[in-house]
């Protein structure tokens, strides 16, 4: 059975490094037709599947691909669509809105301060993905470097012109491979140097924004500490205050008001005609 033969895999955000590794090696080598990768949504195929649906463009009636998805329920450690659509399960709206994550700290009178930086905005899949492509582009070259390793020795060893005629054309055929390899290799070094360069502006961004908040926080601190010993002085200068001192003062000043209002009130009582 070619299905049994070749059973086919579903990458989650469940599975390992270690068996997306050994899924991709497996794809390479040709032991397995299909892998999904159900966290990023691709739907990866091994040489000979490209080679079978490369073909079929030059079959009569051979013009579409039907796909039948059948899928009743959710296994452990599968992306379900709560973990990134909106949606609601049992009256739980998950993903509502656009909101982040971000916690706020009060720091003062109306006033709040980030305090934490979330994953999102420092890593992202694609360079993960890209590393694992370099990986198995690596890969590649070297089973490709050691079939022409073996390919020479043959070569060497081989009496009959039939056969050499024929390891040479495979030779010739695995140096192209190597030379395509060679060439996608240097590609991907190239890419991969821009997205580990962004992944460091990333990191360095984040670091900066964190430094500015904690400046921002010694800043709000220094202030809080000014306004806290302004009022520790009011409090003294009202709390303790001579008492005897201070009702001195009070009647001094009723005594000089009380007057005030006898002299203002004597001057009302002379009219104009009092001077006529």
């Amino acid at each position: 059975n070619e299905e049994e033969k070749h059973p086919d895999a579903v990458i989650t955000g469940a599975t390992s490094q270690d068996d997306i590794d050994t899924l991709y090696s497996d794809l390479a080598a040709g032991t397995k037709d299909m892998v999904f990768n159900a966290v990023t949504g691709e739907l990866l195929f091994s040489k000979n599947m490209q080679t079978k649906l490369s073909g079929l463009k030059d079959m009569q009636n051979a013009k579409t691909i039907d796909v039948v998805y059948d899928k009743s329920n959710f296994k452990k450690g599968e992306t379900r669509p709560e973990h990134l659509f909106t949606c609601t399960k049992g009256g739980i709206i998950y993903n509502s809105g656009s909101g982040g994550h971000t916690m706020h700290y009060d720091v003062g009178y109306n006033q709040t301060i980030d305090v934490n930086t979330t994953a999102d905005d420092i890593f992202t899949n694609e360079l993960k993905r890209g590393c694992q492509d370099l990986k198995r582009v690596l890969a590649q070259m070297s089973d490709v470097d050691a079939k022409l390793n073996t390919l020479k020795e043959h070569l060497r060893t081989e009496t009959l012109a039939a056969n050499k005629a024929n390891i040479e054309a495979e030779i010739k055929a695995a140096k192209k491979a190597y030379d395509y390899l060679t060439d996608t290799m240097k590609r991907q070094f190239s890419t991969k140097i821009t997205e580990v360069k962004d992944a460091l502006d990333r990191e360095s961004d984040a670091i900066t924004v964190n430094g500015t908040r904690s400046m921002r926080l010694d800043l709000i601190q220094t202030r809080l500490q000014s306004q806290s010993t302004t009022f520790k002085e009011l409090q003294e200068n009202n709390e303790g205050i001579n008492m005897e001192e201070a009702a001195t003062n009070l009647a001094t000043a009723k005594n000089t008001y009380s007057a005030s209002l006898m002299a203002t009130g004597k001057i009302l009582q002379h009219s104009l005609m009092d001077y006529i």
